[in-house]
C-alpha cells in the first residue's frame, strides 16, 4: 500500500478524501482497511523496541494433585516391614553399585576448581577489553563497534513509511469531524490515541535508556556527558518518529479538545496531548 499517496490524499486532496469517507459499497469499507493497515504498521514499533519480559524468580510451580487421592474410600497405608510371607529379594550386581543413605557417592564437580576457572575467565575478558579499548577509541575502531545507530536502524527499518502512515491517519482523523458522515473513524479515535501515546512512551523509554553494546564507547560517553542534541543524534529514526507522533497528537488535540470528554480518553492520553499542545504553543512564541 502506498502510504505516501494516502498521506497526500488525506492532507491535500479534500475531494478524494471525502470519497474515501463515503465509500461503503464493499463488505469492508476502504477507510477501515486504510486505518487497519496504518495502525498495524505503527504498532510494530512497540513490539520491536520493548525489552523482553523478565521471568519472575519468585513463582512457585503448582504441584499436580495425585489422582489416587480422588478415589473414594482409598486410604494409603505404609507397608509393614514385618511381613513374614514376603520372600526376601536377592541382591543383584546393580544393587551393589546403587547409592544408599549410608554410602552416597561424592560429587564429580570440584567447586574450588570451578571458582578458579570463573576467576580466570573474568581476568581474560578484562585483558581482552583493555587490549581492544585503545582500538575502539581510535578512528580505526568504527568497524568493530556495535553502535546504537546501527541497532536503531535495524529495529526501525520502515521509519519513513511509518511516518507516512501516521500522517495519513492524522489527516483522516482531523477531517472526520466535518466529513465523516457515517462515523467510520470517530468510533475508533479513543483506541487510536491510546496507541499513539503508547508508541510515544516506548520511543521515549528507548531513547532514555538505549540498549548500548559494550563496544559502543562513544555512545556511552554521549549518554553520560553529552548534550540533548548529541544524544538525539545517536538514534535519528526514533527521534523523527517521536516528533511525528507528537505532531500528530498535537494536531488532533487542536481539533478534538472540546470533544475529549465524550470520547472516553484515559488520563494519560489527555495529559500527553495537553503536554504536546503546550510545547507546540511555546515553540511558536
Amino acid at each position: 500500500m502506498a502510504f505516501k499517496e494516502l498521506a497526500f490524499i488525506a492532507t491535500e486532496i479534500p475531494s478524494r478524501r471525502e470519497s474515501v469517507f463515503k465509500d461503503l459499497t464493499k463488505p469492508t469499507p476502504i477507510l477501515e482497511l486504510i486505518m487497519t493497515e496504518c495502525r498495524g504498521l505503527l504498532n510494530v514499533v512497540v513490539t520491536d523496541l520493548s525489552p523482553p519480559p523478565e521471568l519472575s524468580t519468585g513463582t512457585v510451580e503448582a504441584k499436580c494433585p495425585s489422582p489416587i487421592k480422588d478415589i473414594k474410600g482409598f486410604s494409603p497405608q505404609k507397608p509393614s516391614d514385618e511381613n513374614v510371607l514376603r520372600t526376601p529379594r536377592k541382591q543383584t550386581i546393580v544393587d551393589q553399585w546403587q547409592a544408599t543413605p549410608g554410602n552416597m557417592p561424592t560429587s564429580p564437580i570440584n567447586l574450588n576448581a570451578l571458582k578458579t576457572h570463573m576467576i580466570k575467565k573474568e581476568t581474560v575478558e578484562s585483558k581482552i577489553y583493555s587490549l581492544l579499548n585503545p582500538i575502539l577509541q581510535s578512528q580505526y575502531g568504527d568497524i568493530l563497534r556495535l553502535t546504537i545507530q546501527r541497532k536503531t536502524t535495524s529495529l526501525l527499518p520502515n521509519a519513513t513509511m511509518q511516518i507516512d502512515a501516521l500522517d495519513a491517519m492524522v489527516g483522516f482523523i482531523c477531517a472526520s469531524l466535518t466529513e465523516d458522515t457515517y462515523g467510520m473513524i470517530q468510533k475508533d479515535i479513543s483506541g487510536i490515541l491510546e496507541e499513539f501515546t503508547k508508541i510515544a512512551s516506548t520511543l521515549e523509554a528507548y531513547m532514555a535508556k538505549p540498549p548500548l553494546h559494550w563496544t559502543d564507547i562513544h555512545a556511552k560517553r554521549v549518554m553520560e556527558q553529552g548534550s540533548a542534541a548529541a544524544k538525539e543524534a545517536l538514534f535519528p529514526e526514533a527521534v523523527v518518529l517521536l516528533a511525528a507522533i507528537n505532531g500528530g497528537l498535537q494536531k488532533i488535540g487542536d481539533v478534538f479538545t472540546p470533544y475529549f470528554d465524550g470520547i472516553g480518553l484515559s488520563v494519560d492520553v489527555k495529559r500527553k496531548i495537553r503536554r504536546v499542545c503546550e510545547a507546540a504553543k511555546s515553540t511558536k512564541l
